[in-house]
């Protein structure tokens, strides 16, 4: 995970630390400007997306959270947070079927993915039924 935050560029890795500073701040609207930057100048950085998405979920704009982790994934496929986080918004946008098959796989990619089992057993029963 932690190989994750460096992108080998340090002014994209400086922008992904203000970015995260930003967000840990609660200032969103500075977060999501410096992310969207550094998506910009460094567009081949799946952690630069992956928190880009972050900030668009924390400001509730779950269309461009869902791009962004699209292409986190497309960019790093082993990101379990980023696909945790795709079912949560799939579950938001009432896909419970791709929502499930979401978790899953972060699941797969990493077993103490936090919520997520919990969430599997909940939709297990919405979209496979009530097993006997």
């Amino acid at each position: 995970q932690g190989l994750w935050s460096h992108s080998g560029s340090p002014s994209a890795d400086l922008l992904l630390q203000r970015g995260l500073e930003a967000l840990g701040d609660n200032d969103l609207e500075t977060a999501r400007t410096i992310l969207k930057a550094l998506t910009g100048v460094s567009p081949g950085f799946a952690e630069g997306w992956h928190m880009r998405a972050e900030a668009d979920l924390q400001a509730e704009d779950y269309s461009d959270a869902l791009l962004a982790l699209r292409r986190t994934l497309q960019l790093e496929p082993r990101n379990f947070n980023a696909m945790a986080e795709l079912g949560g918004i799939l579950e938001e946008f009432n896909d419970k079927p791709h929502a499930l098959a979401a978790y899953r796989r972060a699941l797969v990619l990493n077993p103490f993915v936090e919520g997520a089992a919990a969430r599997v057993r909940e939709l297990e029963r919405d979209v496979e039924g009530q097993k006997i």
